[in-house]
This record gives C-alpha cells, sequence and structure tokens, in this order.
C-alpha cells in the first residue's frame, strides 16, 4: 500500500475504534441508569442545562477523532516524492592464500595445509558481512582470484576453486602477492589490510620491503602461518587420491617442509599488523577480524533514489489540536446574570469558523496539487504507462515551477516514449537552472547525455557527460559513457538507409553491429539491464586486458631457474 508507510498501524486502528464504540456505549448506558435511580429523568433535566449532553457529545467526539488521528499519523501517509542519497561504508579486505606444493604436507589436522588455510578463510568471509573482500592465490607469481565484492557467497564460491598447482610457476613469492594487493587496494581511502596464509618459505626473496610499501599505501599486513615448526613431508596422490608417495629432491631424498616462523613474524612487524600460527580451534579467526572491526571504514557504495515524502506531521497537527480543543470545551456553560448586570463584550473570532481558518491556512501551504500529480505520474511510470505520467509531470511542473523533479522525470518519460527531442529539452533545463539541487544536476547531465547519444549527436553527449564528472567525479557509469561517446565521436558507427532496412534484417551477416546505447538510470533499488550488460562487458573487456599484459610479461621475462619447487 502506497499510501501509507507502516499501513499496519490501520489495522490497530479500525481494532481501537470498535472498542472506544462499545466504551462509549457501555458509558451512556451506565450514565442512564445511575440517572434513573436518583429519579425521574424529567425531572431532573430541569437540573441541567439543556447543552450539557450536546457539548458532552462535541468532547467525546474531539477525543475520539484525536485519537484515531494519532494512529494515522502513525501509519504515516505519504505523498509526493524526494530525491535522496544513499551512502554504505565498510573495509576493504584482501585474503591471500600460498598454493605452492609445500601447502600439501598434512602435519596440521584435519588434512592438508591448503585445506586448513580455506577453512580459516572461509571464517573470516563470513565474518566480513558486508564489506568489500577479495581473493589472491600465489605461488612463484601471484594472480587475482576473486576481485573486492560485497558478495561473501560469491566470495566463498571463487575461494572453492583455489587449489595446489593452480599457478603453473611453483615458489613461493609473498612480495609478488604483497605488490598485488597493494596496487588494487591503494586506490581505495582510509585503512585496508591484507590477510596472508602461508607456510612462509619464500623463495623468491625478502618480501619485508614489499611489506613497507604496503603501510605507506595505508595497508595493514596480518599473517597467519599454517603449518609446524617440526614440518612434514609432502605427499605425492594419483587422481583417486591414493597415496603414490611422497616429494624428493634432486638428490632423491625426500623433502621435509617446515613452518618459517621467524621470517613471518618479521613480514608481520614490517607490516604494522600481527602473526597468528593456525590452530585446531581456529581462535586466530575470531582475533583478526577484532583487528579488521578496527580499520577505519570508507565509503564503498553509494546513489540515488527516489522515496515518498512521509505526511505524518498533517494528521499530527490535527490530532493534538482536537485533543487540545476537548481540554477547552466546558461541558456546561456559567450561568448568565441577570439581564440588567449584562454588559457588551467585544466579538472575537471563535469556534467552528476560526478552526476552518487554521486548516485552510494549514492546507494552503501544503503545496497538495504538486505532490499529487509528482506521486500519480510515478505510479503512471512504473506501470509503463509513459505518455500518462508526462501529463502527470507537466501538471506538477506548472504547480511547483522551481521544483526541479517534475523535469527531470519528465524527461525520463519523454525518452522512455521515444520523445528524445522533449526528453532533450527537459533534461537541459533542469541541469542549468540554478534552483536545481546539487544532487540532482549530475543525474540531469548524465540522462542528457544518453539521450544525444541517441540522437547520434555524439559531441553533445560527450560534453554532457563531461559536465555531469565535473559535478560527481565518482561516477564511473558517466566515465565509461563518457569513453563511448568520445569513441563513436572519433569513429561515427555506419548508417544504413531506411530502403535496406528489409534486406538488413534477412541477412545482417558480416555487418558490424551498432554501438551499446546508454539508458537513463533506474528507479531507486533497481538496475535496468542494459547497465548490467554494460557493467559485464567492462568487466570482461579489463579481464581480457589484464590476461594479455600478463601473457606479455610471461614471455618477456623468463623465471629464473630454482631449484626447489615447493
Amino acid at each position: 500500500m502506497d499510501l501509507f508507510r507502516s499501513p499496519s498501524w490501520l489495522a490497530w486502528l479500525a481494532g481501537w475504534a470498535a472498542l472506544a464504540f462499545a466504551v462509549v456505549r457501555f458509558a451512556s448506558n451506565r450514565r442512564e441508569r445511575l440517572i434513573r435511580a436518583f429519579g425521574l429523568p424529567e425531572t431532573l433535566s430541569r437540573l441541567t442545562p439543556p447543552e450539557t449532553a450536546f457539548r458532552r457529545s462535541w468532547k467525546t467526539g474531539l477525543l475520539l477523532s484525536g485519537t484515531g488521528l494519532l494512529f494515522v499519523a502513525l501509519a504515516g501517509p505519504q505523498w509526493g516524492v524526494e530525491l535522496v542519497t544513499t551512502e554504505a561504508k565498510g573495509s576493504h579486505v584482501l585474503l591471500a592464500v600460498d598454493t605452492s606444493n609445500s601447502m600439501r604436507a598434512e602435519d596440521v589436522p584435519p588434512s592438508s595445509r591448503m585445506e586448513k588455510a580455506k577453512n580459516q578463510m572461509r571464517g573470516i568471509i563470513d565474518g566480513l558481512k558486508g564489506q568489500r573482500v577479495g581473493v589472491i592465490a600465489f605461488s612463484g607469481r601471484a594472480q587475482l582470484v576473486c576481485p573486492l565484492t560485497t558478495d561473501v557467497e560469491a566470495a566463498k564460491t571463487m575461494l572453492d576453486r583455489v587449489e595446489v598447482g593452480m599457478i603453473p610457476q611453483q615458489g613461493t613469492a609473498i612480495g609478488d602477492a604483497l605488490e598485488l594487493a597493494t596496487k588494487i587496494l591503494g586506490k581505495y581511502p582510509g585503512h585496508k589490510a591484507v590477510v596472508v596464509f602461508s607456510d612462509g618459505e619464500d623463495r623468491r626473496g625478502d618480501p619485508v620491503e614489499a611489506a613497507r610499501d604496503a603501510v605507506k599505501a595505508g595497508v595493514r599486513l596480518f599473517v597467519v602461518g599454517v603449518g609446524t615448526p617440526e614440518g612434514g613431508p609432502i605427499p605425492n596422490r594419483d587422481a583417486s587420491g591414493a597415496l603414490t608417495g611422497y616429494l624428493k629432491d634432486k638428490a632423491g631424498e625426500t623433502v621435509v617442509s617446515r613452518l618459517a616462523e621467524q621470517a613471518m613474524i618479521r613480514l608481520a612487524g614490517a607490516g604494522e599488523g600481527a602473526y597468528y600460527r593456525a590452530t585446531p580451534q581456529e581462535s586466530e579467526t575470531s582475533a583478526i577480524l577484532k583487528h579488521l572491526s578496527e580499520l577505519d571504514r570508507s565509503r564503498i557504495q553509494g546513489g540515488s533514489a527516489n522515496q515518498f515524502k512521509n505526511r505524518y506531521r498533517l494528521p499530527l497537527f490535527l490530532a493534538i489540536l482536537l485533543l487540545v480543543a476537548e481540554l477547552l470545551v466546558p461541558e456546561r456553560t456559567k450561568a448568565e446574570p441577570p439581564e440588567k448586570d449584562r454588559r457588551k463584550r467585544p466579538a472575537v473570532l471563535g469556534g467552528k469558523p476560526a478552526a476552518l481558518a487554521a486548516l485552510a491556512f494549514l492546507l494552503s501551504g501544503c503545496g497538495a496539487p504538486a505532490a499529487f500529480d509528482l506521486w500519480g505520474g510515478n505510479r503512471s511510470y512504473a506501470k509503463g504507462e509513459y505518455e500518462a505520467a508526462a501529463k502527470r509531470y507537466a501538471e506538477a511542473g506548472k504547480a511547483a515551477p522551481h521544483d526541479a523533479r517534475p523535469g527531470f522525470n519528465s524527461g525520463a518519460a519523454d525518452y522512455k516514449r521515444g520523445e528524445l527531442e522533449a526528453a532533450a529539452d527537459a533534461f537541459t533545463k533542469v541541469a542549468e537552472a540554478p534552483q536545481t539541487p546539487k544532487r540532482v544536476a549530475p543525474s540531469s547531465w548524465y540522462n542528457l547525455g544518453n539521450t544525444k547519444f541517441r540522437q547520434e549527436d555524439y559531441g553533445a553527449a560527450a560534453e554532457a557527460y563531461r559536465r555531469c564528472l565535473l559535478l560527481d567525479p565518482q561516477d564511473e557509469d558517466c566515465r565509461f559513457n563518457l569513453v563511448l561517446a568520445l569513441r563513436a565521436k572519433k569513429q561515427p558507427p555506419p548508417k544504413q538507409d531506411q530502403k535496406d532496412q528489409k534486406q538488413d534484417k534477412k541477412d545482417d551477416k558480416g555487418q558490424q553491429p551498432p554501438p551499446p546505447q546508454p539508458k537513463p538510470r533506474p528507479k531507486a533499488g533497481e538496475m535496468s539491464q542494459e547497465d548490467a550488460e554494460r557493467i559485464l562487458q567492462a568487466i570482461q573487456e579489463k579481464e581480457k586486458a589484464t590476461m594479455r599484459q600478463q601473457q606479455a610479461q610471461q614471455k618477456a621475462v623468463k623465471p629464473p631457474p630454482q631449484e626447489e619447487d615447493w
């Protein structure tokens, strides 16, 4: 029910009304019985003024009406919309796990070091709900497995795919993992953290310098040692999991992997964090989560949303007015003086005319027509009736000419029904108006850019996106659309003649697809299919670029020869 924020209070109002009616009837019947006990009603009526019963009814009506309006105020009547900004804050944490062959050692219960590390990482991810968490795997080099995300289930799913040997280049390059984590976390404000799970047998050099660089970037380092100082052999197993032997070095001796605890303690100290050894009770997980909860939280996501205005003040004010009036209305009037002693009194405005005047004064300043037209336009927009929505927004704009919302919503409705010229005019007026709120202006420039893009005016679209970024530099969607507009302006897509459209529909093989068309932003709490596809395409392109860069680095730089591959 859109007219009330908490409609359950209306059910309480119905129950209270039934109870109040029963109580009033009971009190009236009891009063009549008591009067009959004193004498005949005809005789007793001469002792009380005739207006007493009328005034008593008025007082009862005022009391019941005022109390009923209190329930209406609690229900939260709402009409009209307002643009509000939402923001969420959280910390940024990357979990780095060692995937070298030494993590197959089974010197920690209940199974291998890798399974122990993954179990503890799952516990930390569950404890970081609402925060951004990512996963890095490293052995001879580091690789991002799961980007920073607030979806803990997705992070755990990606963690399940981590296994020993997933990175072909063997070794334990903790420094590379710290450099990758610092590069990812460095662009976020506030304090961040990296939690490393490893046995510490680093065959690539001393990672202390990488830890110090991380501290300079605001990244704290927590290290969890997985293994025992006594160590254990590294088992070799076949596809069925059966033991086939143990890993041996070039001399034919069985390799014993030990926990390099002193090196890891020194690494945690350089990273201004803490070191923990993995225990069967996994008590270190709660200690790490406590440290992570003390990190400064920064903005991780935000946006704007339209929501209905809560108009509880009007019924609340009327309720207080009626309850005060009930207290001021006497049950009987004072006895009038004799005719010869009466004095003329000055006339005053009171009673029913005063109440009507106060009510008219209240309603004159509440802007009800514009609010109702906005509300009706939003309902029509939600149903896909864009032409009806545009008419309601136009009426709202006439009633409230200084309000930016009718013009903004009218542009969105015109865009939806294909009236691009009208949409561009509406968004331009809202964006350039001096009274437009700062939180609405960037969205107006953004939607103006989308409209110009569809009109194939790529230069104007790029300029609109640029103005949007000047007002909101953190808008990644606007930045992405600016790149599309500049690309289309530099190399416009080929246009097709109308005569050839039917033939193109029959056989479009080999034709260049049209450029992606940006859309206006969805309403509160929603993401359009076009936005989702665009974001997914950007992520895929970024992943492809990263893979190409990694492949080029692998071809250009050959890994140094090493004797140990665990």
